[in-house]
């Protein structure tokens, strides 16, 4: 079963995990307004390489342009490391994930957060 989002002020939390993979804010100094990662990167979808979950790599990641977060693949590795039965379930978490930045991005445009 699926982790619950959470969301709270300005500082972004998505957090979720489904077997080997997860959906994770990554973090850094959010007093920093100048932060890169915060601002063009802040959720990734990652597969665990152990069932310790000591270790992963990237899948995919969220990206900011002028029109908001847009999710990219790192190569092909949304097709060759994702299986057929758990696709559904990792693609409503992506979702999830872009109605939350899409919100966020819309309430830091409004506040002009960054």
């Amino acid at each position: 079963m699926s982790k619950p989002i959470k969301t709270y002020n300005e500082r972004l939390e998505f957090s979720w995990e489904f077997k080997d993979y997860a959906i994770r804010t990554l973090h850094e100094d959010w007093n920093n307004p100048n932060s890169k990662i915060r601002e063009d990167c802040p959720i990734e979808l990652v597969k665990y390489n152990d069932s310790a979950h000591s270790s992963c790599y990237v899948l995919a990641y969220f990206s900011l342009d002028d029109e908001g977060y847009e999710l990219h693949s790192v190569g092909g590795r949304l097709f060759d490391n994702i299986s057929s039965e758990d696709i559904a379930e990792i693609w409503a978490q992506l979702q999830a994930g872009q109605k939350m930045l899409d919100a966020y991005h819309e309430a830091c445009w409004a506040n002009r957060k960054w």
